[in-house]
């Protein structure tokens, strides 16, 4: 009996150092809270390059900001032609300065950037730059000393999913513009254009005045010419301080089309789109807006070949074909 009960307590003793050796049980593992992740888009790159800003100096000089990928290389295009390239900030961001060379026409600028793997990527958003602008010289008012040269900036329209939409280079409307020309039901031409709110414009065709308008609170102005002996002209209008005197100037050629003419192209079009050309245009501006590519300005000169003499030369009012 008393030999069991020792056997009893050694086994007891046993028992309790084999406890002792084994590890202490780890504490319950508590997952952390999932948070919810933002859905990614598939592909993060697929608009872009962006331009954001741009602003043009009469001189040429130019800033433009934009995002892109961090570290890609931006090549900055006038007319499909590289300009200059700039790299993106680790937060994508980019800037740069550079001067525009002079152009006798409108060109396109546009942003590219070409992967190490060759995949290129180009911003949906274009930008139409009008030509160098040239410095107007107002007429005097006095008799004693110069009157200066008017400041100019080219006017600037931004083109995006088939739409051309007149940037301001403000935020406020301060320059004089003409930014449209249209035709009435009755063949008419309509002219339209931006100034500082409230102000009168007089406008001229080969210096002669032929209306007076004043713009609207959003700094529209607009008015509507009677018949005119289709020809080029030179169309001018100044912006008018309340005594009458030239505050600013803007120029363009302008050839209105005869009401005749425009209902014999309207019957004649059937499926083929018509365009009427907008002071800054080229065939060059026109084919990339629709056709998605400059180099493609000769097939709108060949279908217009009977109303363009010159590819380089064309006029605000005319009307023009669109190919297929």
């Amino acid at each position: 009996m008393r030999g069991f009960f020792w056997l009893l307590m050694l086994a007891l003793v046993v028992t309790h150092l084999i406890r002792r050796a084994d590890p202490p049980e780890a504490p319950p593992v508590i997952p952390a809270p999932q948070t919810e992740q933002a859905a990614l888009p598939d592909d993060p790159a697929m608009d872009l390059p962006q331009l954001d800003v741009l602003r043009i100096e009469p001189d040429g000089t130019t800033l433009l900001s934009g995002r892109a990928l961090p570290g890609d290389r931006v090549t900055v295009l006038l007319d499909d032609r590289p300009l200059a390239e700039v790299e993106a900030e680790a937060d994508g961001g980019f800037v740069s300065f550079l001067t525009l060379p002079e152009r006798a026409a409108s060109s396109v600028l546009s942003l590219r950037v070409v992967e190490k793997d060759g995949t290129v990527r180009e911003a949906e958003r274009r930008f139409v730059v009008g030509p160098t602008p040239v410095a107007v010289r107002a007429p005097d008012t006095t008799t004693i000393g110069t009157t200066p040269d008017l400041p100019a900036s080219p006017r600037v329209l931004a083109s995006e999913g088939g739409r051309l939409e007149v940037l301001s280079q403000s935020p406020e409307i301060e320059d004089l513009s003409i930014d449209t020309v249209s035709y009435a039901q009755d063949g008419t031409p309509v002219l339209g254009g931006r100034a500082p709110a409230e102000t009168p414009v007089r406008i001229y065709l080969d210096n002669e005045p032929v209306g007076l308008a004043r713009t609207e609170a959003d700094g529209q102005w607009r008015l509507d010419l009677p018949e005119l002996t289709p020809r080029p002209y030179t169309l001018r209008v100044d912006e008018l301080d309340e005594d009458g005197s030239v505050v600013s100037r803007a120029e363009t050629p302008f050839r209105p089309e005869s009401p005749d003419l425009l209902a014999e192209l309207a019957a004649g079009a059937g499926d083929l789109d018509q365009i009427v050309v907008q002071p800054g245009y080229s065939l060059w501006v026109i084919s990339e807006e629709r056709y998605g590519d400059g180099v493609n300005y000769v097939r709108v000169f060949e279908a217009n070949s009977d109303r363009i003499i010159d590819p380089d030369l064309i006029y605000p009012g005319q009307v023009l074909t669109l190919p297929e």
